[in-house]
């Protein structure tokens, strides 16, 4: 593991490209074994910017089939995204989603920052369409669903977040954010 892991730093500090060209050999592969799957688990969830770091959605996409493999599901999963308002203009989606809306609206406040505001998106992932379901672990707990993006049904936005100027972020009660979504009238 610890391989693996110097593998990543090298990869972070030392190449131009080294994360696209690692995941598209990566694609290629029929398998790798456990303890690689159990090393890149671990750089996923703690450094939650992976998909930019290869820069390449399908080339990420064909990884993570090798990488995380499909987990079974009996029914389709409902799943919400805070994000940029021009990754839905786009239709850009990113591979990690929420079975919570709450931590949704938070990652849509902090996408609001940025140009062009935020919005918050619900997303139907049918059977086979999910790689990863982490639940409450008290280590990064959101409810993450690390989904193929290209899979997605039924993408809605049900909130729109404005710019930051103009939302309240004073934390309430001591405890999250104030964030006042404009709904999406049906």
């Amino acid at each position: 593991m610890s391989g693996m892991l110097w593998a990543a730093g090298f990869l972070n500090n030392r190449t131009v490209d080294g994360w696209r060209l690692a995941m598209a050999r990566v694609g290629r592969l029929s398998a790798v074994s456990p303890e690689v799957r159990a090393a890149f688990l671990k750089i996923w969830i703690e450094s939650k910017q992976m998909p930019l770091k290869v820069g390449h959605r399908p080339t990420m996409a064909l990884a993570l089939h090798v990488l995380m493999p499909l987990i079974p599901q009996a029914e389709p999963l409902r799943l919400f995204r805070g994000t940029s308002a021009s990754e839905r203009s786009r239709h850009h989606y990113g591979f990690s989603w929420s079975t919570q809306r709450d931590i949704a609206e938070r990652f849509a406040a902090q996408a609001s920052l940025g140009p062009g505001g935020a919005v918050l998106l619900e997303a139907v992932a049918p059977i086979g369409s999910v790689h990863l379901r982490r639940e409450d672990e008290g280590y990064y707990d959101e409810g993450e669903v690390v989904v193929n993006p290209y899979a997605l049904r039924c993408v809605e936005v049900v909130a729109h977040l404005a710019k930051a100027g103009g939302v309240d972020f004073t934390p309430k009660n001591g405890g999250g954010v104030d964030v006042r979504f404009r709904e999406r009238k049906a």
